[in-house]
């Protein structure tokens, strides 16, 4: 936008923004669906722990703290 202020200049960009945008941008977004996609194929996701997972409010929702997964693989049938 014309009048908004400048990013502070060691903000978290990570594809840029205005006329030096990532031009690799829209790959890695599509990387990331198919390789998300070849794991959810091949395991099954489940949580390590069961324990009660806080949520944060920050820019967006997010845990308090990472909760641990167990990838379990998918029988070949």
């Amino acid at each position: 936008m014309p009048d908004a202020l400048a990013p502070p200049r060691f903000a978290y960009m990570p594809f840029g923004a205005g006329p030096r945008v990532c031009v690799g941008a829209p790959f890695a977004l599509t990387e990331l669906v198919l390789v998300t996609a070849a794991l959810v194929r091949a395991f099954r996701i489940e949580l390590a722990q069961h324990r009660p997972i806080a949520p944060v409010g920050l820019v967006t929702l997010q845990p308090e703290t990472p909760p641990p997964f167990r990838l379990i693989p998918r029988g070949s049938g």
